[in-house]
């Protein structure tokens, strides 16, 4: 009838809003799947994403020794020639002791065992320029500048054997933890040649070495499972400027990091380092004590690898770090050992450190191109680990109900919009059936 009106019931899910909407449903789904997928368990569990050891032969460069030269211009014949130190000769010995650099000696073919002084003395010209490292007891440094230290150190091939005035030069300032009279250190260079001494007390065709460095000696530690707080009280970092890293309480905490428990059950009671904490360590106000440890995940800056001179540790290289933690900042950290793997900057890295102590190092240039130096904690840890999110055991099932209700939805949803769109279709052509029958009625 004319005056009839059919009322249609409008359905949500309709046209093309049904399928915008249809669309919406499947992206949230898909997006809760992401999400959900996205809460794994890696606490305690990112040692699994230790990086694949890669063989690269890490080697020391060596220094081009003009033996040539040193032969024929070094003479040591007569006492008064041992008294002096060609300047040509001596000057050649000291830039070539500036190249030297951990594994620089050993890859010269330094002996494992001290070369007996007898022997030195009796052929000179065989060890002249070659490698020599010899350990005693610091018997005096006879004279500093700021090129160099020279001094004498007491060598006893055995206990009991009669010392042996070994005479050294050294182009880097003695460690004040071994600034002493007595302190056992090492010394390891080249080989100048044989000298003689009226003052401070007379010597004669003693050794003389120039090095480096004048290191201390530190034998063998057994391994340390428990921190002890007399050895860490060696460690001072009050002075605002850049200071020495003491070895024996730095072996000390390198030895604890090695031998933790290879199970890793210690690491979930190690507190995340917070602002608050790097604060504490960087204003020495003592309430971060130390050898107290911190789990570290942050922004790798760099990595250096180098390989390690002697040690108590037996370790043949050291890996030093710096990374960028939202909270503590720039972080250093020292570990025994080589990291091996591919290193980027802005990778993502975990590790588990000890405090030892604030640590003054060179960050670049600034603008003006000084040196800029920065103070920050340094820590030592037993090794560092790319970070990454490791698969929680119930993920591929969550995962599967997810997809499993998604597929239902998306049916139900297609079933609907397709309903809808064959009922719209119905309802036109009702509508152009009556439209065509009142054209077809006479007027």
């Amino acid at each position: 009838m004319r005056g009839e009106k059919t009322i249609h019931k409008r359905s949500l899910l309709r046209g093309r809003e049904g399928l915008r909407f249809a669309v919406l449903i499947v992206l949230a789904l898909v997006l809760v799947i992401v999400v959900v997928g996205a809460f794994d368990k890696f606490y305690g569990k990112t040692e699994e994403a230790q990086s694949k050891p890669i063989d690269v032969d890490i080697q020391a460069s060596i220094p081009a020794v003009k033996r040539e030269m040193l032969t024929k211009t070094v003479k040591e014949e007569t006492k008064t020639q041992r008294y002096q130190a060609e300047p040509e000769a001596y000057d050649h010995m000291l830039q070539m002791a500036k190249l030297i650099v951990p594994g620089t000696l050993e890859a010269m073919g330094l002996s494992a065992t001290p070369v007996p002084v007898d022997r030195v003395r009796k052929q000179p010209d065989r060890y002249r320029g070659r490698p020599l490292a010899y350990v005693g007891e610091l018997h005096k440094i006879t004279s500093r500048s700021a090129l160099k230290t020279e001094g004498f150190i007491d060598f006893a091939p055995e206990s009991g054997d009669k010392a042996q005035k070994i005479f050294f030069t050294v182009l880097r300032p003695v460690p004040k933890e071994i600034d002493k009279e007595g302190s056992l250190v090492r010394i390891a260079g080249l080989f100048f040649k044989l000298r003689d001494f009226q003052f401070p007390f007379p010597v004669e065709r003693t050794p003389h070495i120039v090095g480096w460095e004048l290191t201390p000696f530190v034998e063998s530690i057994e391994p340390v499972t428990e921190l002890d707080p007399k050895v860490l009280a060696g460690i001072h970092d009050a002075q605002d400027r850049p200071g020495e890293i003491q070895k024996r309480p730095f072996y000390h905490l390198c030895s604890f990091a090695m031998n933790r428990p290879a199970d890793g059950a210690w690491k979930k009671d190690i507190p995340n380092i917070q602002h608050k904490d790097w604060e504490s360590i960087l204003n020495a106000d003592g309430k971060t004590p130390r050898g107290k440890q911190f789990r570290v995940l942050a922004e790798l800056f760099d990595v250096q690898i180098k390989v390690a001179p002697p040690n108590p540790l037996g370790v043949k290289f050291w890996t030093r770090a710096w990374v960028h933690h939202p909270h503590a900042k720039t972080i250093e950290v020292h570990i025994p050992g080589r990291a091996d793997g591919v290193w980027h900057t802005g990778d993502f890295v975990v590790f588990y450190g000890a405090f030892m102590k604030r640590h003054w190092y060179k960050a670049g240039l600034n603008d003006k191109g000084e040196h800029v130096e920065k103070v920050v904690p340094l820590l030592v840890a037993d090794k560092l680990d790319h970070w990454r999110l490791v698969r929680s055991e119930d993920d591929f099932w969550i995962k599967l109900i997810l997809t499993v209700i998604t597929v239902l939805l998306i049916g139900v949803v297609a079933f609907l919009v397709i309903r809808d769109n064959g009922a719209d279709h119905e309802v036109r052509q009702r509508l152009l059936e009556r439209r065509k029958q009142r054209r077809a009625q006479p007027r």
